[in-house]
């Protein structure tokens, strides 16, 4: 994997990593919260092994377009490199509010699907 650098010596592995432990942090505690919310025991492991799932995928999504978007500016000037690592970082940040619902709302409907049955 090659070395990207970004704002000043911090390296992008590094930034990748802390973002996207973030995002799927934020979505395991959406999906814990929802079951302990909720007081399901045997619906809630199968909730949680999902976002389990869904927290590794979003872990290597998170690295892999990061990857991608360094790759597509390795060309550009610093400045350009800069703001577009700014911005991917806000996006995800941003994306993290989000998984965080996305949790949540997960261990609800896939406890009320389990319900039903």
């Amino acid at each position: 994997m090659a070395e990207f650098s970004v704002w000043g010596g911090v390296s992008l592995i590094m930034l990748l990593i802390l973002l996207a432990i973030i995002s799927s942090t934020a979505l395991l505690v959406g999906a814990i919260s929802a079951v302990q919310e909720q007081h399901v025991t045997g619906h809630g492991f199968i909730a949680i092994a999902l976002a389990l799932i869904l927290a590794a995928v979003n872990f290597f999504s998170v690295q892999r377009a990061g990857l991608g978007m360094a790759a597509t500016t390795r060309e550009k000037p610093e400045a350009v490199q800069a703001r577009y690592g700014k911005v991917f970082s806000l996006a995800v940040l941003i994306w993290a509010v989000c998984a965080g619902f996305l949790g949540f709302w997960m261990v609800r409907l896939v406890s009320s699907f389990l319900w039903l049955r």
